[in-house]
């Protein structure tokens, strides 16, 4: 039996935590597939265009990351962060796919009280 063309079918799935633990794999050096690079290696790989650009992101995106928090804390004077926020277990599981502040109706320099408040207003038109 030979299946035909219209028989046929290929569903392709995006997977977002999968890109992002090989793309973890890729940037940060971690052991691939048992291969071990050799002292030389290692030394050719850093000095290399990709772990130049690689770094020139992370400096970018360390900046941006600044600049959005100090426009935060001056909105919200409750908005604190810290070192700690990023190894706290998480209180919800988000999706990466989902801008919440959208969601809610702020913008994504919204204080405490500008969200609580909007969540309560959906929460009131929503809640069955």
């Amino acid at each position: 039996f030979a299946p035909s063309s219209v028989d046929l079918m290929s569903v392709t799935v995006y997977d977002g935590q999968y890109s992002f633990r090989q793309n973890e794999l890729a940037t940060k050096g971690i052991e691939h597939g048992g291969h071990k690079m050799s002292a030389e290696q290692a030394k050719q790989f850093e000095a290399s265009p990709f772990m130049a650009k690689a770094r020139q992101q992370e400096e970018y995106t360390t900046q941006l990351s600044s600049e959005r928090d100090k426009m935060r804390k001056q909105r919200d004077k409750e908005f604190q962060p810290s070192e700690d926020d990023f190894t706290a277990p998480k209180a919800f599981d988000y999706d990466r796919g989902v801008n919440y502040y959208t969601v809610l109706g702020v913008d994504e320099y919204a204080s405490l009280e500008e969200i609580k408040k909007a969540y309560k207003k959906l929460s009131l038109l929503y809640h069955p």
